[in-house]
């Protein structure tokens, strides 16, 4: 089970990178991306109804990890698909406005599920063989009911982990359009002279594995969502769900880090030019 998950997921974000890459309009993407991820979930469903777990370990994997990967994916390319195609038409500050309701209404969905949320954030494991499973015990404090009619692969937990995933790199792509908004088409200095753009030229995935590998090395200050939101202003590129990214960067087979070390090379390689022909470069 283990394999064919992680290449089905190889495979997905595979689709979504090529299909970043296209630089189609943001309804467009989303619309296509929203009919990658649901062929991508009816395989490992297709896969998932006829397999017996070898252990309520590896039910519990499945339900918790697994399958959110995959289903926060669609959440989050489908209510993205929702915001973008109601924004209003009018002034900056009215999609200022609706973007900041957005996130609202996106927090509101993590006050009333707190317990989840804590459990989530905190990695605890208390409640997995109860919670995440193919029929999860009554939890009187949770009262949650799953409508679904499907025991082999629905699970309400699973369902709400998901949500909480895409919800919260949904939020950060909308505090990245709100800034961009906010900030307008560049920025002034002291001096009251616009400083020169610099454009981020490569794909998004490129982008999200220089932030994090700026971030975990602690090479920056403040948090990974702050961190995204703000290069991605500086060089004109919405962040998006850059925790699916980081997911796929650990199922790599042959490398984990490609454009860490495109930039190595290419620094080793400037320098060794440079030391062959010292007058040659500027």
């Amino acid at each position: 089970m283990v394999q064919f998950c992680k290449s089905l997921y190889a495979e997905l974000q595979h689709l979504l990178k090529t299909l970043d890459e296209q630089g189609l309009p943001i309804l467009q993407m989303a619309e296509k991306a929203i009919g990658i991820c649901g062929q991508s979930l009816r395989k490992l469903k297709d896969y998932i109804v006829n397999y017996e777990f070898e252990g309520k370990e590896q039910e519990v994997l499945f339900f918790k990890e697994t399958k959110p990967m995959f289903l926060q994916e669609l959440i989050y390319y489908r209510r993205l698909f929702e915001i973008e195609a109601k924004i209003p038409n009018g002034t900056t500050q009215m999609q200022i406005e609706y973007y900041l309701a957005q996130i609202s209404a996106l927090n509101t969905f993590f006050e009333r599920n707190q317990f989840l949320l804590l459990y989530y954030y905190t990695a605890k494991s208390y409640f997995d063989s109860s919670l995440f499973v193919r029929q999860p015990e009554e939890v009187p404090f949770l009262a949650e009911y799953n409508l679904e009619n499907d025991d082999k692969f629905a699970n309400i937990y699973s369902y709400k982990f998901s949500k909480i995933q895409a919800y919260e790199h949904l939020i950060v792509y909308l505090q990245g359009r709100i800034s961009y908004l906010e900030k307008g088409d560049g920025f002034e200095t002291s001096d009251n002279s616009k400083i020169k753009k610099v454009r981020f030229v490569g794909s998004k995935a490129s982008f999200y594995e220089v932030v994090l590998s700026l971030h975990e090395a602690k090479l920056i200050t403040g948090d990974i969502k702050t961190a995204m939101e703000y290069f991605g202003f500086f060089l004109e590129l919405s962040p998006g769900n850059y925790y699916a990214y980081q997911q796929a960067m650990r199922l790599r087979k042959k490398n984990m880090t490609p454009t860490l070390d495109l930039m190595k090379s290419s620094l080793l390689q400037q320098w060794e030019e440079t030391d062959l022909h010292p007058k040659g470069r500027k």
